[in-house]
């Protein structure tokens, strides 16, 4: 592995920025995978209006669904409270202490349903980490399958509330510190390195920007 060091985030190393750019900008079809996970984050948003409005929808598009635990004694109370009206929608972990918890639960679940491919909500700043973060979780469990990253952002100029934490912040504000925990977690062995995601990334059209973008940076014709 390795030693990237305590790296600020405009100075991401080369391969770091390159899945970066690619988790977070490519239009990965998430809905064509067999099951979804959603990942609400070290975030404090109330998380019936989130299941309301974004992940009942969300839920619809497939036949295998699971939610990894939220971080926050509400969040975590509200969730069960949602899991006894709507039992048998979704798979829940009410409780996680941080992202590999999250991921570690959501590979035994893939394993246990013999799936091979999931698509993974999160909220935006944090997808590419939390992706990465299950490529570690895939291949300590030996799963061999494809994983379709889709982000989502606040909408309008609402804050952040940080789990925590008594700070706000805006969507773009939470990344330089995200991109620095991505690159320190991985030198410490918590996240897998860069180059493992073209294992689990998804296949898409070869003439689509994506492919060629893809094409580029992990090879092909």
């Amino acid at each position: 592995m390795s030693d990237y060091g305590l790296v600020p985030s405009y100075e991401l190393p080369q391969e770091f920025r390159r899945v970066w750019d690619d988790i977070s900008s490519t239009d990965f079809k998430p809905e064509t995978a067999e099951a979804v996970v959603i990942f609400p984050g070290l975030l404090d948003p109330d998380v019936i209006v989130s299941y309301q409005t974004r992940w009942f929808d969300v839920f619809r598009s497939f036949d295998h669904r699971f939610v990894a635990g939220i971080h926050t004694p509400q969040g975590q109370e509200a969730m069960r409270g949602i899991e006894r009206k709507q039992l048998g929608l979704a798979t829940w972990q009410v409780e996680a202490i941080m992202t590999p918890h999250q991921t570690v639960w959501t590979m035994a679940q893939l394993i246990a349903g013999g799936l091979k491919s999931v698509a993974l909500y999160a909220p935006q700043f944090h997808l590419p980490r939390a992706t990465m973060t299950l490529v570690k979780a895939a291949l300590d469990a030996g799963w061999e399958g494809t994983i379709y990253p889709y982000g989502w952002r606040q909408e309008g100029d609402n804050k952040l509330a940080l789990a925590g934490f008594d700070n706000q912040a805006m969507h773009d504000d939470l990344i330089p510190g995200e991109q620095t925990r991505w690159v320190n977690y991985t030198t410490k062995g918590d996240i897998a390195a860069p180059e493992t995601w073209a294992r689990f990334r998804p296949a898409l059209p070869y003439r689509s920007v994506s492919q060629m973008f893809a094409a580029a940076h992990y090879g092909g014709e």
